[in-house]
Formats: C-alpha cells, structure tokens, sequence
C-alpha cells in the first residue's frame, strides 16, 4: 500500500510538472485569451500579426514570446498595439500588477500605441498622486518580471513612456530595443479623479522609469530617441531605487535634464558599461547623467561622449548626491564641463579620463560651484576646450590628488585655486593616447601618466575601464586605464612580468618595460633581443624603471649566446645579493666550452647600485665579450674579502675584446679593486670613465688591475692619492690621476667636478660595512683641465655620445672622463643655461651698430630682432653642469 501511495503521489507531481504551449492564433484567437487560459509553467506562442490589444499577467507564471525572439524580422512583425484599451484609463500594452516573479516571461514583441494608465503614486514630500504610467509596460505592486527581446516603440505615457515600474516592483528589462517613445507632461488624457483637479504627470523618462524602492536589472538594451518633458529621457530612477543599470547604448534622447539618465531622491543604482552618447538636457544640466537630491549611484567603465547640456554636458551632481565616479571615459561632450558638482554634494571622482570636452563657459574638465567638495583624484583633464581643466569657485573646497591636468584651454585651475601642479601628485604632462582622434584613450607606454597614481591606492579589487585589474605596476596609472607594464612593441604583446616578456620573445625583438619597480632576477637566456625603459636617455627615467631583486640572487643574468644584438638598457639594477662568489647587480656566465659563444651584450645608460657579491657586486663579467657603456655604478660592495665593488673582469680573453666606456663607477667597496677589478683579461678596454671616491682596505681602490691593463681618457680620484690607492698595475695614458701615475699625456689636477659626492660615515667608527656613498654630480665644470685633454684616436667608434648622450668629441679634442663638456657662444655668462641674461645682454645692444658686439648673434653688425630671433631658438639651453 505504501509503495502504491509514493507511486501514485510521484505521477500526480509529474503531471503537475508539464507545460503546455499555447499558440496564438491557432488556438486562442487573441494573446489575453491565451493568458487566460494559461497555467503556471505554460508557453504561449505567438505567430507574426498585429495584436491590437492591452494585455495582462494576471500574476501567473508563464512565457509570452513570438515564434523566435532571435529573429528580427520576427519580433518587427509580432506586434502588441495597445491604441485601442478597453478603459481609456488604462491604455499600457502590457501590465503586470499581480505580484510576478521572473517566471513571467514577455519576450520578442514590437511593442507600441501604448499610452500608460492611471495609478496613484507616493511622491516624496508631496503625497500620494495621479500619475499617467507605463506606455508600453506598466509593472506595479512588486511586479518583477523578465522582459526581454522586445522593441518598444512609438509608446508614450506621463511616466515611462517604454516600462513603468512602481514600488517594489524589480523587473529583469535585457536586450530590448527602446526607440521614439515619450514621457509628456501635457498626454490629452484627464485625471481620473473627479475630486483631483491637479495633473501631476511630470514628464519623467521617455524610455523606463523605475519609482519607490525599485531595483531592477537593466541590460544590453538600446535606448534611442526617446524623450521626456522634464527628467530622464532615457531612464529616470526615482526614491530610493537602486539596482544595475549595465551594458546599455543610450543615444539620443533628450530631455530638460538627465537626457541620458536621471537619479534622483536618495536612489544609488550601479551604472557600469554602458555608452551614454549625443543625449541633448536643457538648461538645468546632465547631457549624459543627472544624480540629484542624496543619491549615491555607482557609475564606473562607461563611455560618457557628445552629450550636450550647458550644466555638466557629460554630468551633473547636484543637492548633496555623493555618488562614486570611477574609470570612465567622459570625453568631447559639448556646451558645458565633462563633469559639473554642485550644491553640497561631495562625489568620489577618481580614475577617469576626461578630455575634449567643449565648454561654452570657463567650466571644462570638472565643475566646482556652490558648496562643492568632491575627492578628484587620480584622472587625466586635459584638452577641454576654452574653459578650466578644474574649475573652483570661491565657495567650494575640492580635494585634488594625482591628478594629470593639461592643455586646458583657461587653464589648467581657476579662477579661485591656485595650480596644484606639483602639489599632492599632481602633475601637467601630455598623457601621450594611443590616437584621441579616434577616441582610444588607451595610454602609450612613453605616457607620463603611468606608475604615477596615487601612493596609497589600495583597492585591487576594482577593474580599470577594459575590465583588467586596476594596478599592474608598483603604483596604480591615472586615467580609465591601466596600462600593462611591459610592451614587446615587435609582436605588439604586452605583459606584467619582465621575465615573462623575455621568455615570449624572439631574437631581435624590442622588449619596453615601463616605469615602475619590478621584484624579479631576469635571465636573457640566449636571446639576442632589446629589453629597455621608456626612454634609456632619459636619467629620471632610469631612476624610476627598477629592477630589484629583493636582496635575492643576481639581478640581470646572461646566459651564453647573448651578442651585441643583446641590450639592457634605461634600468635601475639593484637588491642583488648573489649567492656566490660573482655579480650581484649583472652577470655573465662563464663557460669556456669553444662550442659556446660567450655573452657579449651591450649594457648601458643603466644605473647599478646597492647590489653584492664577493666579486663584482655591481656587475661581474666572466669570459665575456660585452660592453658596458654610459652607466653610472655606485654603492655596490663585496662580501667578506672580496674585489670589484663596481666590476670585475675575469676571463674576457674573447675578440672583441670586452669594453668598459663612459661610465661614471663611484662610492663603491672591496677589499681591493673597490672601482674595477681586472683578472686574466688584459686586452679590457677601459676609456672615457670616472673611477671615483671607491673605498677598499687593500690595494687599488680606484682600479685593481694586472699585468698589460691599460686605461686611457679616465679620470680616477679620490682615493687618498698614494702610488698604490688609485691604480695597481696599470698602465694609463692621457687620463686624471690624483696619484701622478707616469703615462702619456696623464694630468694629476682637480678635475672639477660639478660636486663629488661623499662618504656618510655617521655609523660605527671604523666599520666600512655600514657606510654608504651619496653620489655627486660628475660634469666637468668648464675651465676644468680636463676638457680637450684626451686622446681622440683612442675613443672607441661605439660611443657616439657621452654620459649625457651629446656628442663625444667637441671642439675636435675628447675630454678626459664620461662628460663631454658642450658649450654654446650664446650663454654668454657661461653659467651653463641660456636665460634672462642673455635677454639682458642683447637690450642693453639693441639697436647698436658695431664689429665687437657681444649679441649680434645673426653676425651682421646689427643688434636687432634677427639676433633676437637667434636667441629665442637657443632659449633655455642647458650644459650638462647646470644646476
């Protein structure tokens, strides 16, 4: 019997459990007649035609759809005209006001002649009131349907011309198309109430209007030419509706405000994705968006363009709203700022790209006025028209942090601040877009707005506008995007990782890593490919692109293989403790298999410092052929007994023969060689350095050499001048050598350094390990003994330039050390800059005739604008030992 019952019981539920379809006409002449006789769970189909009627739920639990929702040409032709109700007074097409869930399914339908019906509205401070609602979908009581695939169309109503929904009501609107309906104020239909004589139709949201406690999920839908006498020609969100407003395209509507969107009375949606573009609001603001009255919505990774209004043509925040603002695009809306905070209201603007905005006024980027405190932080503000990057009026207290503000056409702040450039991470530098005039606002890698965000930044769990995570580098990049660190700019593949760009490469590719601090040891691995910054020329560039190996193993190894196709260059090499005997900063390996061709890469304009190891704790070079050209090596030091603080060559017996040229090698520590160490490589060219102010306990501070090491071009100072302190074995020839060493055309004068740097040995007294080097600035000063003392024939064809990258050979003798001294006949002073003295000088000439005159820099005896013309070219021009 009890088996009999379980059977019985699991039939009825079966049976209970099937649906039945519906067709329309086949079967039910009409839709409601189907919906009448429908069950929950039932499928109701609808063939192409034109249904003129006004159709209802009536709370149950099924699917309303045409025969393939899918098809455009299908939902175009299964239209519901509801221009013909029954009761005038409800005139919406389609209404749910029997409690729905999302089980209620209105799918694939041209929706349209709908023109709202009559419902009582709680207005906040105002009470209950008629309102004309829902042209084409009208959702009340908690109705919260699925709606989906449908174009509404044509629909007009007093509020929400294309969906109605009022309190509690949290329907599912995807993928419909919304086009041409409208929200009037003034519709032709009467109040219902004889008793009411007032109208209260506003004229709110042409497409959808969500009112009282409503979160509805809004997505992939396209909302187009619609229109509303007053707030929201696209959506209008009204007390304390909130929900997702996501992956939308709202174009062309318009409005008095909030032509886009309208959120208003305590209402904080989630605004994310959508394009929000050409919506034109009248002269009460928010040509894109309008966020009014205590609202707190969340609108990140939307494109905010070409909307017009006077107030905050991409946005308007008024009356104490406090939403956040965050990685969006608000670029070349039209008439007024990219974004306008107004009344009280204390918005969170930060990580947008706001840029090309044409303000009519002085109010371009960002709009401050009356009582305004927004945080602004973090965003690119550049190029918006004629007004102010941030505009701030007298009244309002902005707090403004990393922001990147520039070419604005007022200015980059005003009229009541003062420029905050430089001041809290501000900073005024074109942010170098992959192509503006094509709308990508993606940052190149050479953009100065990258890794330069703010310090504190510490939200990873938030995406940048492409949806990637928001911090890639050591410090999070300002504007909508971040900007992946590393760029093989060959293959066009970008990576967070050095080591990992290295590992996808192939010989000859270009590998650009930009600024930032980079916790790895690299190994090159054979692979004969360009790794460098941003711009290797640059010194702060350098500084700034770091690679630390976090007191763990070498930084930067070379395998074998490596050749001079191989370059490592604009980097920062330090935190290397090798494990060891050899390089902590740079390595080479050492095989002397005749099969394997040793590392020959080139190294330069990097700075190598805080690194060590037993031998050559600034670099190491093991049977190598590399050159080592235009770095600056200080404060590197051995462990226990060690040689080469700043590097050692072992082995280097290879053609060609492994070079070392123009670089600066100071403040480094060894036990000897604390400058350079040379072992079994006597063919080491050593040319055009500065070995400087080293510290070692035994013999050769400066250079520890061998048998057959020659220098020539060097300066070598500063450690202590005895015979045996700056060169131990060495041969050298026209260099600067503090001790006198014998050689041709060497001279043992101050070589007039613009400052030497120094030791600071606050630490214990007597105890080298904890000393450390703050280094100085290694131009010559002109009228240095140095300049035109070296030896020209013996400057490697290599170098190109010097440390400074300007020309090697000036005034056709080499200078002595890494500093070329390049002057100009126009610093007249000779103070190592073209400025207001040579401004003076020429008006104290001007229009002076004469063969002597010192500012009659066009050469023809006349002091005029030619000459004038002549020094307004050289303006500002710098020697290298400028400061």
């Amino acid at each position: 019997m009890r088996r009999f019952l379980i059977i019985l019981m699991l039939f009825l539920w079966c049976g209970q459990a099937q649906s039945d379809t519906l067709p329309v006409p086949g079967v039910y002449p009409t839709i409601q007649s189907a919906i009448n006789n429908s069950n929950d769970g039932d499928v109701i189909i609808v063939e192409p035609n034109t249904y003129r009627e006004n159709i209802n739920f009536l709370g149950k639990a099924i699917i309303v759809r045409s025969t393939d929702p899918n098809d455009t040409n299908i939902v175009s032709s299964t239209i519901i005209d509801g221009n013909e109700p029954d009761d005038p007074n409800y005139g919406s097409a389609v209404i749910f006001n029997s409690g729905e869930d999302s089980n209620s399914v209105l799918s694939g339908f041209t929706i349209t002649g709908g023109s709202g019906s009559w419902a009582q509205i709680y207005w906040e401070f105002k009470g209950y009131l008629w309102n004309r609602c829902g042209g084409g979908v009208l959702c009340l009581n908690g109705s919260s349907p699925r709606i989906t695939k449908n174009v509404f169309v044509d629909n007009i109503a007093g509020q929400g011309g294309g969906i109605y929904f009022y309190n509690y009501s949290d329907p599912i609107v995807t993928n419909n198309t919304f086009i041409n309906n409208s929200a009037k104020k003034y519709h032709g239909y009467n109040n219902p109430d004889p008793n009411d004589s007032n109208n209260h139709d506003h004229g709110d949201g042409g497409a959808i209007v969500g009112f009282h406690y409503c979160d509805a999920t809004i997505t992939n839908n396209l909302i187009q030419n619609n229109h509303a006498d007053y707030y929201g020609g696209g959506i209008h969100f009204r007390q304390w509706s909130n929900g997702l407003i996501e992956g939308n395209h709202i174009a062309d509507n318009n409005s008095m405000l909030g032509a886009g969107l309208h959120i208003t009375y305590t209402s904080s949606p989630t605004i994310r994705g959508n394009v929000i573009e050409r919506n034109i609001a009248g002269a009460f603001g928010g040509g894109g968006i309008y966020v009014y009255f205590q609202s707190e919505p969340l609108v990140e990774q939307n494109v905010i363009t070409k909307n017009t209004s006077v107030n905050g043509a991409g946005m308007a925040v008024y009356y104490d709203s406090n939403p956040v603002i965050r990685n969006n695009l608000i670029y070349k809306n039209k008439n007024g700022a990219g974004i306008r905070v107004r009344g009280g209201s204390n918005p969170l603007i930060i990580h947008n790209t706001i840029a090309g905005n044409t303000a009519s006024s002085t109010k371009g980027g960002v709009d401050c006025t009356e009582n305004a405190g927004p945080t602004i932080e973090n965003n690119i503000i550049c190029n918006n028209g004629d007004g102010y990057g941030i505009y701030v009026d007298g009244t309002s207290s902005p707090i403004i942090r990393y922001n990147d503000v520039w070419a604005n056409g007022a200015g980059k702040y005003g009229p009541s601040i003062s420029d905050q450039t430089g001041i809290n991470g501000n900073i005024s530098l074109p942010p170098n877009f992959v192509n503006s005039d094509s709308n990508d606002y993606h940052l190149n890698y050479n953009s100065g707005c990258i890794n330069t965000g703010a310090r504190d930044f510490n939200t990873p769990d938030i995406n940048d506008f492409d949806f990637n995570p928001r911090k890639n580098g050591e410090f999070v990049d300002i504007g909508a995007y971040e900007v992946w660190p590393i760029w093989n700019t060959t293959s066009g593949d970008k990576y967070s990782q050095i080591q990992t760009a290295i590992d996808d490469s192939n010989d000859g590719d270009n590998v650009i890593v930009t600024a930032g601090r980079y916790y790895e040891n690299i190994n090159f691995k054979g692979k004969n490919i360009i790794l460098q910054s941003v711009n290797p020329e640059d010194w702060n560039v350098v500084e700034k692109t770091i690679i630390d190996a976090n007191d763990s193993n070498t930084v930067v190894f070379f395998k074998t293989g490596e050749d001079s196709n191989c370059v490592l260059a604009g980097f920062t090499i330090t935190g290397g403790r090798a494990p060891g005997d050899y390089g902590g900063g740079v390595r080479t390996s050492f095989y002397f298999d005749p099969n394997v061709v040793p590392a020959g890469p080139i190294i330069r304009n990097n700075i190598v410092t805080n690194n060590t190891a037993r031998k050559g704790a600034g670099i190491c070079l093991y049977h190598s052929t590399a050159r080592v050209l235009n770095n600056i090596i200080y404060g590197n030091k051995d462990t226990e007994t060690g040689q080469g603080g700043g590097i050692m060559i072992i082995d280097c017996l290879e053609e060609p023969n492994v070079m070392i040229a123009d670089n600066i090698i100071v403040g480094n520590k060894a036990t000897f060689g604390g400058g350079i160490r040379v072992q079994k490589s006597p063919l080491a060219d050593i040319t055009n350095n500065v070995i400087a102010y080293n510290r070692a306990t035994w013999k050769g501070i400066g250079i520890y050499g061998e048998s057959g090491t020659n220098i020539e071009n060097c300066i070598v100072w500063g450690h202590g001048g005895g015979a045996e302190d700056d060169l131990y074995v060495c041969d050298s020839r026209y260099s600067c050598i503090e001790s006198a060493a014998a050689g041709e055309g060497n001279i043992s004068s101050e070589p007039n350094f613009v400052d030497s740097g120094y030791w600071d040995d606050a630490n214990t007294a007597g105890d080298l390990s904890d000393d450390f080097f703050v280094p100085g600035n290694y131009h010559l000063l002109p009228g240095s003994l140095c300049i035109d003392a070296g030896d020209t024939n013996s400057v490697p064809s290599i170098l190109s330039g010097d440390i400074d990258g300007e020309t090697r050979v000036f005034n056709n003798i080499v200078d002595i050390g890494a500093d070329e001294v390049v002057t100009t006949p126009f610093d007249l002073d000779n103070d190592g800059i073209v400025d207001y003295y040579e401004v003076f000088a020429l008006g104290n000439e001007w229009l002076q005739n004469g063969v002597a005159l010192e500012t009659d820099f066009y050469e023809d005896g006349f002091i005029d604008f030619a000459d004038f013309a002549v020094l307004a070219n050289e303006w500002l021009w710098q020697g290298g030992w400028y400061e």
